[in-house]
Formats: C-alpha cells, sequence, structure tokens
C-alpha cells in the first residue's frame, strides 16, 4: 500500500482506503478500481492524494536512482544536494527534497 499525488493515480489502480471529499464525506470506498471518471471525480471534490495498493511515491533514493540515468541533470542534481546538504536529516526537509527532485524529472521528460 502506498499513498499517491491523485497526478500519479492511473486507472485499474485499486483504493486501499477510502477517499474523501475535503468536507469528510466518502467519495470512493476501500477496494474500488479506478477508472478515469472516478480520477476526475476526486480532482473535482479537491482529493489531492489517495492510498492505492501496491504503489507508492518514489523514494529518495529512487529518484536519486533515476536521476543518475540522465548525465545531463547531474549539475543540476549536485546543486540540489548541496542547497539541501544541512538539512537532509529532516524529514520534511527530505521530502522537500525528493519533490524538487522529482519535479526536476518531470521537467526532463
Amino acid at each position: 500500500m502506498g499513498r499517491l499525488s491523485i497526478d500519479h493515480v492511473k486507472p485499474g489502480m485499486l483504493l486501499a482506503k477510502d477517499a474523501y471529499t475535503f468536507r469528510k464525506q466518502l467519495l470512493l470506498p476501500t477496494g474500488t478500481i479506478l477508472c478515469d471518471k472516478n480520477i476526475e471525480l476526486m480532482r473535482a471534490w479537491g482529493v489531492s492524494e489517495v492510498d492505492t495498493e501496491g504503489c507508492s511515491e518514489p523514494t529518495l533514493e529512487d529518484v536519486d536512482k533515476r536521476l543518475k540515468l540522465f548525465p545531463a541533470l547531474a549539475a543540476a542534481n549536485l546543486a540540489i544536494d548541496n542547497r539541501f546538504s544541512k538539512v537532509k536529516d529532516d524529514v520534511m526537509m527530505k521530502e522537500i527534497l525528493t519533490i524538487v527532485k522529482k519535479q526536476l524529472l518531470e521537467a526532463s521528460t
């Protein structure tokens, strides 16, 4: 089970937990197999993340491995690492670092 941004949810994925609206009303129950209509419905109701079976957001280590496949991004990756070097042990800052590096990857593909 893993928590995914609604932007990374794909049709065919299975909800591992109920999805609720911003008003805490049940939108889709656990076990729902997602389709395009479900995903758009969740977006319309302000759902930003859902728990899915077998899928999760990549970790910092996963993102770093993918970044190594793009030599053209080495300088940018090094600059990001230098910027975050003193705060990498902070859980929140590590999450921000992961997001920044994922954005770098998405911008390059």
